[in-house]
């Protein structure tokens, strides 16, 4: 596959998530919008309840095989979480739990509509394909205009603020090691400005990154993930193992679980910033 295939697909799945990710908050919002009369009074034309009185009579439908005292309880239940549901959905917040307890809480409607009023119902409202989706959206990176994405990105600034000079890093790693490793550097260089990558190798060919270091002027673009990633290439390739010890690192790692299965993620931070010389 080539470059501009790879990037037309990554594209396309992207909107693929986004569209999932809305319709279903939208189609819950809708439903939440119907029982309380937004889209018109009860009989009119495509409204279903029209006041929430008749959508609790509908509740007690499909929640029959419960006692009668819980039919309110049961409906106010699902108004709840469908009107959380449908707002995280469509901000993208926490979306892969929501995205789970989207698909169980549609999965209960389904069955409840395939007790209460016959197996053929959840079919014909597409419960089960909308339960399916939200399962599936679960399983995949949340899209770039989730508000998980901007708060990753946000978090991503903050770890990357502090930038030591290669010297400094030098110095700290020739500390920490007692001068015993081969001590290398991945670089990313825009104009005068220069992000790096420290990580040294061990007489076991053991590869330990120590620290990324990102310069104000190279935040907000992805820079310090990549070059984590790139060291983590660089280990599969050459190396017999990886130890992290650099926080942003590990963190990078963290929210990329395919990455981090596959080495085991030092849990103490050896780095420490500089000292301020002044």
């Amino acid at each position: 596959m080539n470059s501009k295939t790879a990037q037309l697909t990554k594209n396309g799945t992207e909107i693929v998530r986004l569209f999932a990710r809305f319709a279903l908050g939208a189609s819950f919002l809708s439903a939440v919008a119907d029982r309380f009369g937004l889209w018109g009074p009860y009989g009119a034309k495509n409204v279903s309840w029209g006041n929430f009185v008749h959508f609790v009579e509908y509740t007690g439908e499909v929640t029959g095989h419960f006692p009668s005292s819980l039919t309110v309880s049961f409906a106010w239940a699902a108004t709840v979480a469908e009107t959380l549901f449908g707002i995280l959905l469509i901000a993208g917040f926490k979306t892969r739990m929501v995205s789970v307890l989207s698909g169980l809480l549609l999965l209960s409607f389904a069955m409840g509509m395939g007790t209460g009023l016959g197996i053929k119902s959840p079919f014909d409202y597409s419960v089960f394909s909308a339960a399916a989706a939200a399962f599936l959206l679960a399983f995949w990176e949340p899209d770039r205009f989730t508000l998980d994405k901007l708060l990753n990105r946000l978090r991503n600034s903050r770890k990357e603020d502090y930038a030591m000079t290669i010297n400094e890093v030098e110095a700290l790693i020739k500390a920490k090691t007692r001068n015993r490793v081969r001590i290398h550097h991945l670089e990313e260089r825009i104009g005068d400005s220069v992000a790096f990558l420290s990580y040294s190798i061990d007489d076991q060919n053991k590869m330990t990154i120590w620290h990324t270091a990102v310069p104000a002027s190279l935040q907000h673009m992805g820079i310090g993930g990549k070059l984590v990633e790139e060291a983590v290439q660089l280990t599969s390739r050459d190396s017999s193992g990886l130890r992290i010890v650099c926080p942003f690192a590990k963190e990078h790692l963290a929210r990329h679980p395919k990455l981090k299965e596959r080495y085991a993620v030092a849990e103490q931070a050896l780095i420490e910033k500089a000292p301020n010389p002044n």
